[in-house]
């Protein structure tokens, strides 16, 4: 299958072995649902997208590729592939696109020719490219699908640069883990592309998939969960680097500022899909938030990671409690944090808060008391 190597996400994934808290399981008292202060905006009109469907491309270019039995490579690569050189690279090579805009395109057209040749060639991407289109045709619309998210995007943010956007069947590595393929490979931001493996949008029971995957990412790998997970990699992309020996406090502020994006970007969306929790966990959250606030609270300026990962790891449930709590319980209260700064200082704009690095300053202007 199409490979790519060295592209890295930041991402924690730890076991979960949080105390279980009886008092959170009986008689706790409903609480209002906190709603999102949104930043200011301007009206923008719907965002047309730069969108391109690769595995279209890719299944002409293997049915000519049959019809001149498999000689003349360089044709194929000339009609198919040959205006997305830059991104095709990248995508292939794990380089970024501003590598590859130092070198010649007669370069980077021999080394590509001969690779998407072989990917064309190869009958397991054959099968791939077939899985995709089935289950988004030629004509799906996307543009209908993402639209509205970059849009919303532009009325906070009016001169953020609106990245193409490609989509394209890769696959996955069997010599990487599950979690490197996931996370390196579903979708991908920079340098001003997006980049999509739409296979790994295909349902939970979709089989060509890395066989250690587990059961709470492949629920995520459905169309359902698509513009989710581009809001959440577009998210990540827009937040500054933590630094150093981070307390709990910074990555619960700064996951927070994460989900505060998620959250305005996709307002007609459900959390449960949004935050990747059903509906029972989000029901318990809502009820007890206070409680897990106050578990934090000895912790917050803690940096030893081994003293708080089990409160931000990923999980699909929170399994020392039970499958009605979620996991990730200290980002969703960085989530509140932010909200109740947004709520102190409404005229805080998006690019504001994202440039925000004190996070201790941050919450305690945030007045934030559940």
């Amino acid at each position: 299958m199409l490979k790519r190597s060295i592209f890295t996400f930041k991402h924690i994934h730890i076991a979960i072995t949080l105390p279980i808290l009886y008092l959170w399981l009986s008689g706790c008292k409903e609480e209002p649902q906190n709603t999102t202060v949104l930043p200011p905006s301007q009206s923008v009109e719907n965002v047309k997208l730069d969108i391109l469907r690769l595995e279209p491309r890719f299944k002409a270019a293997y049915q000519k590729l049959d019809t001149l039995r498999f000689k003349n490579c360089s044709q194929i690569y000339d009609e198919f592939f040959k205006d997305e050189r830059l991104f095709l690279a990248s995508w292939v090579s794990g380089e970024p696109i501003r590598f590859f805009q130092k070198i010649s395109n007669r370069e980077i057209d021999e080394g590509l020719t001969s690779e998407l040749c072989a990917a064309v060639a190869n009958r397991d991407n054959r099968r791939l490219v077939d899985s995709v289109l089935k289950v988004y045709p030629e004509n799906y619309d996307f543009q209908k699908l993402l639209s509205p998210l970059f849009t919303q995007l532009k009325s906070y943010w009016p001169e953020y640069p609106i990245p193409k956007i490609r989509f394209m069947a890769t696959g996955y590595d069997p010599r990487k883990t599950w979690e490197d393929n996931f996370f390196e490979s579903s979708v991908y931001v920079g340098d001003g592309y997006i980049a999509i493996s739409s296979d790994y949008f295909l349902g939970e029971k979709f089989t060509i998939r890395h066989p250690d995957t587990p059961l709470y990412i492949r629920k995520r790998c459905t169309p359902t969960y698509l513009t989710s997970m581009v809001a959440h990699r577009l998210a990540e992309n827009l937040l500054p680097q933590l630094k150093n020996s981070p307390t709990l406090l910074d990555l619960m502020i700064h996951q927070g500022i994460k989900y505060y994006i998620v959250d305005i970007l996709l307002p007609e969306t459900e959390d449960t899909i949004k935050f990747f929790m059903t509906k029972q966990q989000a029901e318990w959250l809502n009820k007890n938030k206070a409680n897990v606030y106050h578990e934090l609270i000895p912790m917050l300026y803690e940096t030893k990671m081994s003293k708080f990962r089990k409160y931000l790891s990923d999980g699909g449930y929170c399994a020392a409690i039970g499958t009605f709590a979620p996991s990730r319980l200290a980002t969703f209260i960085g989530l509140e944090i932010v909200r109740s700064y947004m709520n102190a200082h409404p005229q805080t704009q998006l690019k504001e808060l994202v440039a925000i690095r004190d996070y201790k300053t941050f919450f305690e202007k945030s007045n934030y008391k559940p």
